[in-house]
Formats: structure tokens, C-alpha cells, sequence
């Protein structure tokens, strides 16, 4: 699951993501990821990548990917979508 596909934190813009990028980068591997952005505008999101967004994570996730930092994440409670196994990984940290 990758979280936030936006251009920055706590933006409803999409456009210039990196995020996009990286998604399909990761279907090339047939690397099949859900993204969540409470924040993204699906309607934009699909109409410009062809990208559907999640109403919510769902499920048990093998990697979360917390992509963009919106507020909403920070706080997020992973334990509701995460195995003992699940990789976790900021991509913040490397900014």
C-alpha cells in the first residue's frame, strides 16, 4: 500500500508527483500496490494517470509505504492494516 500520492503534504495537487512515478515503476516489476490519499482528488487522479485510489486501506498489507506525510498519516494506526511481517517504509526520511 503506498500512502499519499500528492505533489506535497497536506495538498489535494496531484500534478508533478514523484509518487506516480514510482507507482508505475512498481507495476513494471508487477509489484501491485493500493494507493490511499484522503487528500487526492480521485476523480483527477484517474482522468490524468488511470490511477485508482482507495476509498480506505483494506486489509493486511506485506509493504506500507508511507509516500507523502499529510497529517492524517502521521497518526495513522498501521496496526489495523499490517501483518507481524509487514514492511514499513518512510520515504521522507531520505528528503
Amino acid at each position: 500500500m503506498i500512502l499519499g500520492i500528492t505533489f506535497k503534504k497536506n495538498s489535494p495537487d496531484s500534478d508533478n508527483s514523484k509518487i506516480i512515478d514510482i507507482y508505475f515503476r512498481l507495476l513494471k516489476k508487477h509489484i501491485y500496490l493500493d494507493i490511499y490519499d484522503p487528500l487526492a482528488d480521485k476523480v483527477e487522479v484517474f482522468e490524468n494517470y488511470k490511477i485508482i485510489l482507495s476509498d480506505k486501506p483494506s486489509g493486511y498489507y506485506d509493504i506500507i509505504l508511507l509516500a507523502v506525510p499529510h497529517d492524517e498519516f502521521l497518526s495513522f494506526d498501521y496496526t489495523v492494516v499490517s501483518k507481524p511481517s509487514t514492511i514499513k517504509f518512510d520515504i521522507n526520511l531520505f528528503q
